[in-house]
């Protein structure tokens, strides 16, 4: 199922600088972000935080007996990115144990001019997604291309798999 934005205008074109993030970092800021999802504590102030270019981020909630939801958020600085796609989050309905979090965030961004009739051929398509237009707001991160299998046998996109 694509991720739809619906909050601000900041798309896929906007971004620009990709942001530097060390494991430690990344360790704390999923902390946080669970922190905030289980205890309702803001995030901290991080020095990654001060940043304030347009940021997207994807946030991946799920464990082994439900399916993953996927939270697009989008704002200028990674904290910003992050507060957007927390703020959709329906905390009453994650697992009550053993939440999985995943954060992706979009550090470069490819313009690939094609139609649902033009051939696309990815690398890794494991490492990349789609993100269409502005106006359409549908994104797919990696996992879920594999896993919608939306292109054809000749790397083609199916419009009908886009529901």
């Amino acid at each position: 199922m694509p991720i739809c934005g619906h909050t601000n205008t900041i798309w896929f074109d906007d971004i620009g600088t990709p942001i530097k993030m060390s494991q430690q970092t990344a360790e704390i800021v999923l902390t946080d972000i669970h922190n905030y999802l289980t205890i309702n504590k803001k995030l901290s102030n991080l020095d990654i935080y001060s940043d304030s270019k347009p940021r997207i981020v994807f946030l991946t909630l799920g464990n082994k007996n439900k399916t993953a939801t996927v939270t697009m958020g989008r704002g200028n600085g990674l904290k910003q990115a992050i507060n957007n796609a927390l703020r959709k989050i329906d905390t009453s309905t994650l697992p009550s144990k053993n939440t999985l979090i995943k954060l992706d965030i979009v550090k470069n961004v490819t313009e690939v001019m094609a139609s649902v009739n033009t051939r696309m051929d990815l690398y890794e398509p494991s490492l990349y997604g789609i993100a269409f237009g502005k106006k359409t707001e549908y994104a797919l991160l990696p996992d879920q291309i594999l896993a919608s299998n939306i292109f054809t046998e000749t790397n083609k996109i199916d419009i009908n798999k886009l529901n």
